[in-house]
C-alpha cells in the first residue's frame, strides 16, 4: 500500500514538473560539498532533490534560491538561477565534514586515505575505479557507501564506550543516538542513513520506555516516513536495496541459520561466523533481483567476503573515531588506520581476483519479481518453520 501510494504520488509529481517548467521554483538549500566546484542539494516539494553548481558558493552556506526547471524528471536542473545567502548556522555539519576531510587527508595518504573518507564521510567519488570494482564484484560495494551498516557500527561503538566509562544504560543510548545523528548529517543523510537513524531512534525509544516493538512494523514505519518526506525515494536504488535487505534479514535469517547450522552450539562460533553468515546470506537472497536489474551482476562470494570485510570495517571505523577524538596522537593512530584500510582493500582485491567471484546475467524480467519473492517466502519462511516445528 505504501509503495502504491508513493508511485501514484510520483506520477502526479511528473505532471507537476511538466507544468512547472514555465514557472519559477524557489526553495532553501545548504551547500553540501566541494568537488572542484561547489554543489548543493535542496529539496523542492513534489520534485525532490535538485542539484545546482556554482563556484561562488561556500560549503556550509545557507541560501534561498529560485530558477526554472529545464531538465527531465529525476534529473532536475535549474536555469536563470538567482540566490541570496542567509545568516543561519545550519550549515555547521557540512563545515565540520570538510574539516574532518582535510584532517584525514593530512594524516592518511593515498588510496587508503580516500577509502577512509568514502566510508566515514560518504566521499565515494575519491576512490579509484580499480578499488571500486574490487568491492563491487566481491559483493561488498555497500561498504563504500555510508549506510545502515556504518551507522549501526558507529552506534554500537559509541554505546560500548559510554557504558565503559559508566554512563547509565538509557543515557548511553540517547547520547549514542545524538552523536550518530550528527554523523548522519555530516555524511549527507542518504536514504539508507535515514532508514538506519529512524530504526536506531525507534529502538532507543523502545528501550528507554521498556516497550518491545515488532520489527516488520518498525521498518515499515520508517519506510513510510521516508516516502512521506520525499516519495521520489521509491525510485532510489539505495532505498530499494536498503529496505529489501532489512526485510530479508528479518524474515529469513533465523530459519537459514537453524537449517544450515543446526549443529552450532558454540557462542563464539555463532557470534563471529554462523550468525553473520546467515544474516549476509539472507540479505543477498532478498536483493538478488534488484541487483541484477540495476547492475547486471551477482557477487557469488558476497556472503563469504562479508565475514572478513565487515569486522575489519568495524575496526577501521573505531580507529578513525579514536584518531579524531585523540587528535594529539593522530600521527601515531594514523598508521593503524592506514594499515587496516590497506588490508581491507587488498582483501577485497583478493576475493575479486577469483574467476567465479561474480557472474553477469543480462537482466531480470519484471514479471520474475512476482515469482521470485513468493517462492523464496515459501522456501525460506513458511516451509522451514513447519519443518523445524515438526522436528
Amino acid at each position: 500500500m505504501i509503495f502504491t501510494l508513493a508511485y501514484f504520488y510520483t506520477f502526479f509529481s511528473e505532471e507537476y514538473i511538466k507544468k512547472a517548467q514555465t514557472k519559477t521554483i524557489s526553495s532553501i538549500a545548504v551547500i553540501k560539498e566541494q568537488r572542484g566546484i561547489y554543489s548543493f542539494k535542496g529539496w523542492i516539494p513534489y520534485i525532490g532533490n535538485v542539484s545546482i553548481r556554482d563556484n561562488r558558493l561556500r560549503v556550509g552556506e545557507i541560501i534561498v534560491f529560485k530558477g526554472r526547471i529545464n531538465h527531465p524528471f529525476h534529473r532536475v536542473a535549474l536555469h536563470n538561477l538567482q540566490y541570496r545567502s542567509l545568516s543561519l548556522p545550519l550549515g555547521f555539519p557540512f563545515i565540520l565534514r570538510e574539516k574532518i576531510s582535510r584532517f584525514i587527508e593530512k594524516y592518511v595518504s593515498g588510496e587508503e586515505g580516500n577509502f577512509v573518507q568514502a566510508i566515514f564521510l560518504g566521499k565515494r567519488h575519491l576512490i579509484s575505479k580499480k578499488t571500486f570494482d574490487a568491492f563491487k564484484y566481491t559483493g561488498a560495494a555497500h561498504i563504500l557507501s555510508i549506510s545502515g551498516l556504518h551507522t549501526g557500527i558507529m552506534f554500537f561503538i559509541i554505546f560500548l564506550f559510554l557504558r565503559a566509562i559508566r554512563i547509565k544504560f538509557n543515557k548511553a543510548l540517547i547520547i549514542s543516538g545524538i552523536i550518530v545523528s550528527l554523523f548522519g548529517l555530516i555524511s549527507g543523510l542518504r536514504v539508507p542513513i535515514q532508514r538506519a537513524l529512524l530504526l536506531i531512534w525507534l529502538f532507543v525509544i523502545g528501550e528507554t520506555t521498556e516497550r518491545i516493538g515488532d520489527s516488520i512494523n518498525i521498518v515499515s514505519f520508517s519506510a513510510l516516513l521516508i516516502l512521506i518526506l520525499n516519495p521520489l525515494n521509491l525510485y532510489d536504488t539505495g532505498f530499494q536495496l536498503s529496505f529489501t535487505s532489512v526485510y530479508g534479514i528479518i524474515l529469513f535469517w533465523g530459519n537459514i541459520h537453524r537449517l544450515i547450522f543446526r549443529w552450532g552450539r558454540s557462542r563464539i562460533l555463532n557470534e563471529w561466523v554462523t550468525y553473520p553468515f546467515s544474516v549476509s546470506l539472507s540479505a543477498q537472497i532478498a536483493t538478488i533481483p534488484i541487483v541484477i536489474l540495476k547492475f547486471h551482476y551477482i557477487a557469488v562470494l558476497a556472503t563469504l567476503s562479508s565475514l572478513v570485510l565487515i569486522p575489519l570495517t568495524g575496526f577501521l571505523l573505531s580507529s578513525v573515531l579514536l584518531m579524531l577524538f585523540l587528535f594529539p596522537f593522530a600521527s601515531i593512530l594514523s598508521y593503524v588506520v592506514w594499515w587496516i584500510s590497506h588490508i581491507i582493500i587488498k582483501t577485497a582485491g583478493a576475493f575479486a581476483s577469483f574467476s567465479l567471484s561474480a557472474v553477469f546475467p543480462q537482466s531480470f524480467p519484471l514479471w520474475g519479481f512476482f515469482i521470485y519473492y513468493p517462492l523464496i517466502f515459501l522456501l525460506l519462511k513458511i516451509l522451514p518453520e513447519r519443518y523445524l516445528k515438526s522436528s
